[in-house]
């Protein structure tokens, strides 16, 4: 059953550090100059504050994706010691 548990975790950390890889290149080919000049577009401060929590949204969804994959590696490495001991 632990084989058959870390290939399904293997098959999932490749798929989410792919999603992350290409989100990380995005992010580089558009620059950061990009989410500045989003907000100096603003046309008041109300549409100002919008776009302000919208990239504190992509932001913390990045953080949870990085936090997700962190632990999907964790539980990787505890499922290979689990099958070391066997």
């Amino acid at each position: 059953m632990t084989r058959e548990e870390l290939a399904i975790a293997k098959g999932q950390e490749a798929a989410q550090y792919e999603s992350m890889m290409t989100r990380i290149k995005y992010m580089y080919e558009s620059g950061n100059s990009s989410l500045l000049e989003l907000l100096l577009s603003s046309s008041c401060m109300a549409e100002f504050l919008k776009k302000a929590e919208f990239i504190s949204s992509i932001n913390e969804y990045d953080r949870n994706l990085m936090n997700k994959l962190s632990s999907l590696q964790k539980t990787i490495e505890e499922k290979e010691q689990a099958l070391l001991a066997e």
